[in-house]
């Protein structure tokens, strides 16, 4: 299975796997400095898009049914 990252969405899953720093000083790297508000927007973007990817296996205790 292959599947691409964008920048954000590398940085926000090292961060959400415990490296903060490690995927603010990435980001920073390749971008530059950015703002709070610009960090925090590609941040929420980047936790949005890899909530949507279909191949991307995430842990789930229960899963959830509308019915």
């Amino acid at each position: 299975m292959e599947f691409t990252l964008s920048i954000e969405e590398m940085a926000f899953a090292l961060g959400h796997a415990g490296g903060a720093e490690v995927a603010a000083g990435y980001l920073t790297a390749i971008t530059g400095q950015l703002t709070e508000d610009n960090m925090a927007g590609r941040m929420t973007a980047a936790s949005h898009s890899l909530l949507r990817q279909p191949a991307l296996p995430l842990p789930v205790k229960q899963r959830w049914t509308p019915w």
